[in-house]
């Protein structure tokens, strides 16, 4: 028999004060019941009294008052409302942040995806929102859920018949969600990243040029009123947060870098991966909301889904509140756009979490996470009253919401099925939950430990790639990283741990210049000819593990590139192989900053899919679109010239000039124009590259590499005396047009004009066997072993600008080193280790032990 109707209740169990409230504003005394006040610790038989939409005692000594509505709470649980702290109720359907997206185009037209002025309280349908009252929510942060920047979030109180008068905190916060568009701008994560920024820089500028205007209009013009930049002005006053939807490990990192860069509050929430970075969340004392949608939609995927890393994410997400509550990080809960928020609760319950630490977290820690625990979240005097008064123990899988509570309104639940009743969705899910989960695959094993001591490479050949040649019997010493000492008679220091490579070959490490390993969600973005505010050190995946079986092959650094579908792309990260360490660890520190260009087919087709078309669709295009952007990052550099000069006019006592607006894009290219940024583009046709040194002599920088640079061979001469390296494939040609005209003898012609060539990857798979590559460039044109060798290492590590650190074995280097099987132009040579930093981030004899070496 299900419950009886308040009506029914009120009847049997209450007493009426003698001079009762109206209707629409009653006082309630809830007597008897146990009292959950999740800010302290539970009451037995006790009291808490609603009066006027707050909360007036609680308690086990608090005597109901005479003009109260008296109900008997024997046996019922009473605490406060759940507070779903980061979902949607109440807006139109709309796929989650990060939800896969349509396959079909929407008969209507889905809302502006960069809409930071947009206010989901316009949106909100109130009816909608009510309806979370029957699992006990009173409170819910209303989150579009649509779009990258989708607008202000409004915390809602479920009452009340129009969304306006539900509004507790309008507007709550701002939203950055880490997701993507579709053939739009950003479409790729970096992307994302670079609006994020941008948008504040711009937002940055409009307050100061407003500020200036306001301070002294007179004989100034008026700036123009702009809503979107208005809307980022609270968060850049620190009176609104921005709240960032992660769905990666490495959303919390760039979360954290917006905040640290802007000095902005920010919000993380739902980030599902949170507890592998725990202590960093605990130290930097990060508001976090955590949550409860474990199986969100997939991406759509033209390859194979991985179902088993499906099975591992969901897993990680489901426990991932237990450990962080084990780890004593504090967090609050949220929907995550699920469609049953308190199943969620319950799953994590399941998973690890203690059933007290999860009504927390669904309370008290969704207000702290909110900054509203001044208000709500717990039974207190003072705060609202939203209050839930349970049949059974609070989230347990038989406990019902008897009585809500919203702003001391009372809302009645309708009675749910009778126990036993299941519709197909309950069987389904009890189903999900009694299936087993599966083992889990090899994981890469834990980055190796820092020797305690110096460490010597004895007995091997060793292979310098420098004026010391060739070294029988030789020892590497190295300490705190570096190659201390490289020859025959090198003392080895007491307490050294010593590696035995008699018989071996030991050689600098090898060097990729062109990868796009280690690139999350997208290695381009397409969206437009011109992207250089995109940058890949953004986006790069500690855990990829190509990382490790890079290693495997010799190679300890490489060059990411962004993709080449725009004339002038995005930002390179040059990056040590360090895997399983924080992505800024893999960041080869000191290595200049470098840019991606691309002439050809690439960048001239990769509109042929976008309506309109994409300017350039031409070889002729492609060169103008590069001219137009330094003409006008020349313009830009100008500007921020004449500004700065009249700055030093004003003096310290002088009225200040307003600067210009901060482009991320022409800032990128005014620092290429002034050499600081290395030029490495993607090229094929002679033609071509003759084009782009043309260009840049005549804007008075210098190409660093061409990549790939097929038909290098036609132009070498021209090529050497730019001073431009070339980093190419030995045999990889006729995929294309562009690479009919290629050959095999292109690194030896090239080489001996005095051209610095690489051989690279621009694979995860070829990246392996690049020693291999460089033998072939010994067969076809007979160039040196040495020249072979430096072909990937020291001539490569030139191109990337850092050969003073890496590429040969010399004293004060960087002991980045390989040690073969036998020479490494041999067929049957192999690698047994390979470190980085003097650390031994692959060593084959444990790899096959540990069943990695694959």
């Amino acid at each position: 028999m299900g419950p009886r109707p308040f009506a029914a209740s009120l009847a049997l169990a209450c007493a009426v004060g003698a001079t009762a409230r109206a209707e629409r504003d009653p006082v309630y005394a809830i007597v008897g019941a146990r009292v959950v006040p999740v800010a302290s610790p539970a009451l037995e038989r006790a009291t808490i009294v609603l009066r006027n939409g707050t909360i007036e005692a609680v308690g086990t000594d608090v005597k109901a008052p005479a003009d109260a509505r008296v109900i008997d709470g024997a046996g019922l649980v009473v605490t406060p409302g759940l507070i779903d702290a980061f979902g949607g109720l109440g807006l139109p359907a709309a796929p989650r942040p990060g939800a896969a997206r349509q396959a079909r185009p929407s008969p209507t037209p889905p809302p502006e995806a960069i809409a930071p002025q947009r206010d989901a309280l316009e949106r909100v349908q109130a009816h909608e929102a009510l309806k979370a009252r029957d699992s006990g929510v009173t409170t819910a942060l209303v989150i579009p859920a649509d779009g990258v920047l989708p607008g202000r979030s409004v915390l809602l109180d479920l009452v009340g018949e129009k969304a306006e008068g539900m509004a507790v905190v309008q507007p709550a916060a701002l939203h950055l969600h880490m997701t993507t568009q579709d053939d739009k701008y950003p479409d790729s994560l970096q992307g994302t990243v670079a609006l994020a920024r941008q948008s504040l820089w711009n937002a940055t500028r409009y307050r100061d040029e407003w500020a200036a205007y306001r301070g002294s209009p007179r004989g100034k013009k008026r700036p123009a009123y702009d809503s979107a930049l208005e809307a980022w002005q609270d968060v850049l006053a620190a009176k609104l947060p921005l709240m960032i939807s992660a769905h990666r490990e490495n959303d919390v990192r760039r979360a954290l870098a917006l905040a640290d860069e802007f000095k902005i509050r920010v919000v993380l929430a739902g980030p599902p991966q949170a507890a592998r970075l725990a202590s960093l969340l605990k130290a930097r004392k990060l508001p976090l909301v955590v949550g409860v949608n474990f199986d969100p939609p997939r991406e759509p995927s033209f390859g194979p889904v991985d179902e088993e890393k499906e099975r591992q994410d969901i897993d990680e997400a489901e426990r991932a509140a237990a450990e962080l509550a084990k780890a004593g990080v504090p967090f609050g809960f949220g929907s995550a756009f699920a469609r049953d928020y308190v199943a969620g609760l319950r799953k994590a319950i399941e998973r690890g979490l203690d059933r007290e630490a999860a009504l927390r977290a669904a309370t008290l820690g969704a207000a702290e996470a909110l900054g509203v625990a001044d208000r709500m979240g717990s039974l207190e005097k003072g705060k609202l009253a939203n209050v839930v008064a349970w049949a059974g123990e609070p989230l347990t899988k038989d406990a019902k919401p008897r009585l809500v509570f919203v702003d001391g309104r009372l809302y009645e639940p309708p009675a749910k099925k009778e126990e036993g009743e299941k519709d197909k969705a309950d069987e389904a899910r009890d189903g999900e939950e009694k299936e087993a989960p599966k083992p889990r695959p090899f994981s890469l094993p834990a980055p190796p430990a820092a020797p305690k001591g110096p460490v010597a490479i004895v007995g091997g050949t060793l292979l310098t790639v420098s004026p010391a040649g060739i070294i029988a019997s030789g020892t590497l010493l190295i300490e705190g990283g570096k190659i201390r000492a490289v020859g025959r008679d090198v003392k080895v220091p007491s307490g050294a741990t010593v590696i035995d490579a008699a018989g071996r070959y030991v050689m600098p490490g090898i060097i990729d210049t062109h990868s796009h390993t280690a690139v999350e969600e997208g290695v381009n973005e397409c969206t437009d000819a011109v992207t250089a505010e995109v940058r890949i050190e953004d986006v790069v995946n500690q855990d990829d593990p190509d990382l490790f079986r890079q290693l495997a092959g010799g190679v300890t650094a490489i060059n990411v590139l962004h993709g080449s579908c725009n004339a002038i792309g995005g930002q390179n990260a040059v990056l040590k192989l360090r895997y399983g360490q924080p992505p800024e660890k893999l960041l080869f520190e000191g290595a200049p900053r470098g840019i991606k260009f691309a002439l050809g087919e690439n960048p001239k087709r990769s509109n042929f899919r976008r309506e309109p078309r994409r300017y350039p669709g031409t070889r002729m295009g492609v060169e103008q679109v590069i001219r137009n952007a330094f003409a006008e990052a020349r313009a830009y550099k100008l500007e921020w010239e004449e500004y700065e000069g009249k700055l030093r006019a004003a003096g310290p006592r002088g009225e200040k000039p307003i600067a210009p607006r901060k482009d991320l894009r022409l800032e990128e290219l005014r620092d290429v124009l002034d050499g600081k940024v290395l030029v490495h583009s993607h090229a094929y046709r002679a033609d071509e590259m003759l084009m782009l040194m043309k260009v840049a002599e005549d804007f008075g920088f210098r190409v660093r590499t061409f990549q790939h640079g097929l038909e290098a061979y036609k132009v070498a001469s021209e090529i050497a005396k730019h001073g431009v390296g070339v980093g190419t494939f030995i045999d990889w040609w006729g995929y294309k047009l562009e690479a009919y005209d290629a050959t095999p003898y292109n690194p030896a012609i090239l080489a001996s004009h005095g051209v610095r060539v690489s051989l690279n990857s621009d694979s995860d798979e070829l990246a392996r066997r690049l020693y291999w590559d460089a033998a072939k460039a010994v067969k076809y044109g007979g160039v040196s072993e040495d020249e072979a060798l430096r072909m990937i290492t020291l001539h490569a590590a030139w191109q990337l600008g850092v050969e003073g650190r890496v590429g040969s074995l010399e004293p004060g280097k960087d002991a980045d080193v390989a040690i073969f099987t036998a020479h490494p132009l041999s067929p049957d040579a192999r690698v047994e280790m390979t470190l980085v930093d003097g650390l031994p981030y692959f060593d084959r004899a444990k790899a096959e032990r540990a069943g990695g070496a694959r």
